[in-house]
């Protein structure tokens, strides 16, 4: 069993402090105050989930059977989980919203416009001149003992298919159009997207430290484990003393894959500009 697992019973406790909450449109020197404050949270939670001394700004090490075998991958331009942990939090819900309205109404004009393509090509009574290229074509596109799906869109046949999918992702698109621009009523508390991001974000680098899967434990009405203290210290250094870590926690928790719990080694600068001799 690893260190870690054998920590997870235990109960820390974490003492909040008040600090004005983070929001949209703070000013820089606010934002750089909330991060330097998220990079000593993180730095001592990262020692906590690893028993490693780790200090704000040091690369972050991926531990597993209680052994360092690497650091999280870097990217060109770095890897910075405050930073990344401040973005998740100036989540705005009317913006995210706004975003997703701008989606799906390009969709169904994509869709649109791809059904008058498919019309306009069916107006001219073009065929293939070759027949049997355009079926070696379509056959290698579509092999017969391909995924269902391929098989089922190989039967039916690729241009009616497109007109079958264009169809209904507009039906789809206005649909979700109209249901986020005009939300019906719903019972209990809005969510809070900012606080669901956060602690998604944490449970990924959790996971990504660790390999192992962050859950939720509260005792006696108090943090437990290893995720769910962190995620405390997280909303305390954002200035949400207030907010209740189940329902972000949970969430956080299924969001994890089987890709967020695999060390993927980091490579050189020249490795990834370079190609493999033949």
């Amino acid at each position: 069993m690893s260190k870690n697992k054998e920590r997870l019973p235990k109960v820390r406790k974490t003492k909040a402090s008040r600090h004005k909450a983070v929001s949209a449109g703070m000013s820089e020197q606010e934002e750089q105050q909330v991060r330097n404050r998220l990079e000593v949270v993180i730095s001592t939670e990262i020692k906590h989930w690893t028993n490693l001394e780790v200090k704000p700004g040091d690369p972050v090490p991926v531990v597993r059977n209680g052994q360092q075998v690497g650091t999280l991958r870097q990217t060109v331009l770095g890897y910075d989980p405050a930073r990344a942990l401040l973005n998740a939090a100036l989540v705005d819900d009317e913006m995210e919203k706004k975003k997703a309205i701008e989606a799906f109404s390009r969709v169904g004009k994509a869709s649109k416009a791809l059904i008058r393509s498919l019309e306009a090509v069916k107006s001219t009574g073009w065929t293939p001149s070759d027949p049997s290229a355009y079926r070696v074509l379509s056959d290698a596109l579509l092999p017969a003992d391909g995924t269902l799906a391929e098989r089922i869109i190989r039967q039916v046949g690729i241009g009616t298919s497109a007109e079958i999918a264009a169809h209904a992702l507009i039906k789809l698109a206005d649909g979700l159009e109209g249901q986020l621009a005009n939300p019906p009523g719903k019972r209990g508390a809005k969510k809070n997207a900012a606080a669901y991001a956060v602690a998604r974000e944490l449970a990924r680098l959790f996971a990504r430290v660790t390999g192992e899967k962050p859950t939720f434990s509260v005792s006696k009405g108090v943090p437990a484990g290893q995720y769910t203290p962190a995620l405390r210290a997280v909303f305390d250094a954002l200035g949400w003393e207030k907010t209740d870590l189940k329902g972000p926690a949970n969430d956080a928790v299924q969001s994890i894959t089987d890709a967020d719990l695999q060390h993927v080694k980091n490579r050189p600068l020249w490795s990834i500009l370079t190609r493999p001799a033949l």
